[in-house]
């Protein structure tokens, strides 16, 4: 029954009441170097801020991570288009190894919280850091909004290495 007490037949009933990406599109070589695990939800990825991975060298994956989304997706686009365009310096070898060496004790931690990384200014920091746009650096203030992000996107034309 609707909310209106009418009654309709339907064909299938799609219950989203979880997620597990499917990326069986991908080859195993793929996979295993971005070290999927299928069954994971929580963080099925092992990635450089949830974006790249040094064994999977001219692919990004943007939008695998978990949390308060739009604006970390919006600077992870950033980070893959400018890092495959020039504009953006690969990350040193030594704090990709430290990020990704974070993540994996991310996979186990148990109880497991709600998101990976539920500290969404400093995840929208790191990022912006990779991309030479902190907010951080021009604020006068002690405090940092998510609009304040905005000079890391193209809609916002900051004066970083990704603007």
């Amino acid at each position: 029954q609707s909310a209106t007490h009418k009654q309709v037949e339907v064909d299938s009933v799609i219950w989203c009441t979880g997620y597990l990406p499917s990326l069986n599109f991908l080859s195993k070589e793929i996979l295993d170097g971005a070290e999927y695990r299928s069954e994971d939800g929580f963080c099925p990825l092992v990635l450089y801020r949830d974006v790249l991975h040094p064994q999977v060298e001219g692919m990004a994956f943007v939008g695998m991570y978990r949390g308060p989304y739009f604006g970390v997706v919006e600077l992870q686009a950033c980070l893959a288009a400018g890092i495959f365009s020039g504009q953006v310096p690969h990350p040193p070898a030594d704090k990709v190894t430290q990020d990704l060496e974070a993540t994996r004790k991310l996979r186990d931690v148990k109880p497991r919280p709600q998101f990976p990384r539920a500290d969404y200014i400093r995840v929208m920091d790191r990022l912006a850091e990779d991309l030479g746009c902190s907010p951080w650096h021009n604020m006068p203030g002690e405090f940092v909004l998510p609009q304040h992000y905005g000079g890391c996107t193209p809609q916002g034309r900051g004066s970083g290495a990704g603007a």
